[in-house]
């Protein structure tokens, strides 16, 4: 080897390991293995309004793509309308399921359980609510937010997706997403063009429940090819009562599950079909609560999960605004949208540290400073949490939120960030607008 060429390999090696000792950062063998597109973006201006944000998408962007949009009846009033302005705003063939059948804001609402057959609902108490809907309706009063309407959306799963596949017009992909779901829709047109709708795809954000299939989580978004979704009705041709669709749940006891979304799975698996996850891209996390760190960084957006309304429509007019020619990467949301509300120490506030599980070495007197030093002596920790006398450090960083006193105690909850070593990591961890679209795990 020459000498020039035996610095550059020493160089190399000695910046690894820098930004391993500094980070953490995972080995390169054991890394997780990521794709780099070179795409064109699918929008066509940028710094639009939230106005005229279908104008800047192109007019076949929805060709090949079934947005289906699965909501309850009591969320028509008080949820639907800011999604409909913004999210779905651009979606032109826009599928809504609930437990109503109805018009409204200009969109016919499809009953996922209209047809359902009378000995899924005898005996059962969770179909309470769905009579107590329908007497409401007919009476002419105004269905509100209920706990109890919860209950109806496990059976909404099977009946949707079977009726959303006798459509009259079959596409390629097929997006059931709900009303705190945000998709970012430059970033999953690209997504999908490196994609085969004749595959059996079955996509989301996994969950990993103990000695059952992974199953992709429903609020994330879940996204399933021609070929998976043409498969799903095949099979369920076996369980139908009669010739009309959505009257049964693929033989599943659907009052002893906890969700749809688990079950889903469950019948995927029995004709070979299992998930493909694609976290951190699909994500279940809203803006505040995500991670950010090595794992969340130059990864893109799809989707987020667990928005209000307000975390909906400001998003969306942000975005609106972005410079729309590269992908929207965890950096720029942390830097445009995170990093301008972090500061050193932030009293009664959560910054979640506690989700991490990392316990610094014994306190002597557990105070609020010990935890802070205790965090700067740990060179992977970003942030730490104080409460009573525990204390608990992460190795990503987030915002969090608001946490007033315990109702009991009166102990309060801390938080405090290291804002030199996050500095420290953007820096070595400049993406330069390159998107690492993340393999399937599992």
């Amino acid at each position: 080897m020459n000498r020039p060429r035996r610095l550059r390999f020493v160089l190399t090696i000695l910046i690894i390991s820098l930004l391993y000792y500094l980070f953490g950062l995972p080995s390169l063998p054991g890394r997780r293995g990521f794709d780099t597109w070179d795409d064109a973006d699918y929008l066509l201006s940028k710094n639009h309004s939230a106005l005229d944000a279908c104008k800047a998408l192109p007019k076949h962007a929805f060709d090949k793509i079934q947005v289906v949009l699965k909501i309850g009846a009591g969320e028509v009033e008080s949820k639907l309308p800011i999604h409909l302005r913004t999210v779905t705003s651009c979606v032109p063939d826009l599928l809504i399921f609930s437990d109503f059948e109805e018009s409204s804001h200009g969109h016919h609402i499809i009953d996922a359980l209209e047809n359902f057959s009378e000995r899924y609902e005898h005996d059962n108490p969770d179909f309470k609510i769905y009579d107590t809907i329908k007497q409401q309706k007919a009476s002419g009063q105004r269905v509100g937010r209920s706990g109890d309407g919860w209950k109806l959306d496990k059976y909404k799963f099977f009946p949707m997706m079977e009726m959303t596949w006798k459509m009259p017009r079959q596409k390629d992909w097929y997006m059931f997403i709900e009303l705190d779901t945000y998709v970012v829709w430059d970033n999953l047109l690209r997504f999908l063009s490196h994609l085969d709708p004749e595959q059996p795809l079955y996509m989301g954000s996994p969950v990993w429940p103990p000695k059952k299939p992974v199953f992709g989580h429903g609020g994330s978004g879940l996204i399933l090819s021609k070929k998976a979704l043409g498969e799903l009705a095949y099979y369920g041709r076996y369980f139908r009562d009669e010739y009309s669709v959505g009257n049964h749940q693929f033989g599943q006891d659907m009052k002893e599950e906890c969700c749809g979304d688990e079950v889903l799975a469950r019948v995927f698996k029995n004709i070979g079909i299992t998930l493909k996850g694609y976290w951190p891209l699909i994500n279940g996390e809203k803006v505040s609560t995500l991670r950010f760190g090595p794992e969340q960084w130059c990864e893109p957006i799809v989707t987020l999960h667990h928005l209000s309304g307000k975390d909906v429509g400001d998003l969306w007019d942000w975005e609106m605004k972005r410079n729309s020619t590269t992908p929207l990467l965890f950096e720029e949301l942390y830097g445009a949208i995170v990093e301008p509300l972090i500061t050193p120490i932030a009293y009664n506030w959560t910054n979640m540290s506690e989700d991490d599980g990392v316990n610094p070495k014994p306190l002597s007197d557990k105070s609020f400073d010990q935890c802070k030093d205790a965090c700067n002596l740990d060179r992977h920790c970003f942030q730490y949490l104080h409460h009573n006398t525990t204390c608990q450090l992460a190795h990503h960083f987030r915002l969090g939120h608001s946490q007033s006193p315990d109702r009991d105690t009166q102990w309060t909850w801390d938080s405090g960030w290291n804002t030199e070593r996050i500095d420290e990591f953007k820096k070595a961890s400049l993406c330069g607008g390159e998107a690492r679209w993340s393999h399937s795990n599992p």
